[in-house]
């Protein structure tokens, strides 16, 4: 039903809702939530986990009414969109617990099983980052920050990436964030090692992940920013991980001699990254590979000064950055 007396048209409802008008979502949801529910149900086949999706898409409605605008194609398709979009991630969510424990019948080939085990296009999705909408950038609060990385860079500047993972934690919804750069020793497999890190994996400062076989290397192949979802069906040693992840975003970081990434992960589905967390996370892994450069120039400088073997070199920033935190 709908209520009487109050504005009928979408245009009229958002501008009544990003007043602080809350009666206007309800004459929204009225409106659009009988057909978006529809969709809900045929897209998850359950009828309390297609409510729970519907509650999420118009809550998301509501958090972002300040700055929620119709597209072209209406607000009805870009509702259709959302629920899509937190369709396939509850779905994500469902495939991710039932790949922690899957259950493959005893009379099943080797064949079945192997073409249902996730692949990494079951992960990388940063086709979604396309259909979601971001707020307008906030360019004063961003010169803050930099300028705030500016002066840290000039005074201190091994704690410039502690700053950095600290300003990409900023980004609302973030659970974890790091700088993970790329470590090879002779006779040792090549490894991405966590220089820094933030939030609630900043207890695994240190840690590492393979080159080979991790979102990391992946970012870097592609060179480009990638999203990916629940990343533990395909990467399963994030299996271990908690809290788990349920979207990274992942930047490539690369200046001369530093190759890594800066990357931000949720631990809820009620964050969804989107272009503008990648022009935020771009900008600071400019900033990061600058800082790095000018990092390393500095301590081989101190090396020559101090006739010191320039062998160990490239991994000068690295071994030092652990130290400081007690790490072997």
């Amino acid at each position: 039903k709908r209520r009487w007396g109050r504005p009928e048209h979408d245009d009229a409802l958002l501008a009544a809702m990003a007043a602080g008008d809350l009666s206007a979502l309800g004459d929204l949801y009225d409106r659009h939530a009988p057909d978006a529910f529809a969709l809900c149900l045929h897209l998850l086949k359950d009828h309390a986990t297609a409510e729970e999706v519907l509650e999420s898409v118009f809550e998301r409605i509501w958090r972002d009414r300040q700055h929620f605008q119709v597209p072209r194609g209406g607000l009805c398709g870009c509702i259709r969109g959302l629920v899509n979009l937190h369709a396939r991630t509850r779905l994500g969510a469902l495939a991710a617990k039932a790949s922690l424990s899957p259950a493959v019948p005893k009379n099943a080939s080797a064949e079945v099983a192997i073409s249902d085990a996730p692949r990494l296009d079951d992960v990388l999705r940063t086709d979604l980052l396309r259909e979601r909408i971001a707020p307008p950038p906030d360019f004063e609060a961003e010169n803050t920050a930099l300028h705030a990385l500016a002066d840290e860079l000039a005074h201190d500047p091994q704690a410039t990436l502690d700053v950095l993972v600290e300003r990409a934690m900023m980004l609302p919804g973030a659970g974890s964030a790091g700088v993970s750069l790329l470590e090879r020793r002779e006779g040792h497999a090549a490894v991405f090692r966590w220089v820094a890190l933030a939030g609630a994996f900043s207890q695994h400062l240190g840690g590492s992940t393979p080159a080979d076989f991790s979102p990391c290397g992946t970012t870097l192949d592609r060179g480009k920013p990638q999203l990916f979802v629940y990343p533990e069906r395909f990467f399963t040693y994030f299996q271990q991980s908690r809290p788990v992840i349920v979207e990274g975003l992942v930047v490539p970081l690369c200046i001369g001699e530093v190759v890594g990434t800066i990357w931000v992960v949720a631990h809820t589905d009620a964050k969804q990254f989107n272009a503008e967390d990648v022009r935020m996370m771009t900008g600071l892994a400019g900033f990061a590979a600058t800082a790095i450069v000018a990092q390393d120039s500095r301590l081989r400088a101190e090396q020559r000064a101090d006739q010191r073997s320039e062998a160990g070199a490239p991994a000068v920033v690295l071994n030092l950055r652990i130290a400081r935190h007690g790490q072997k």
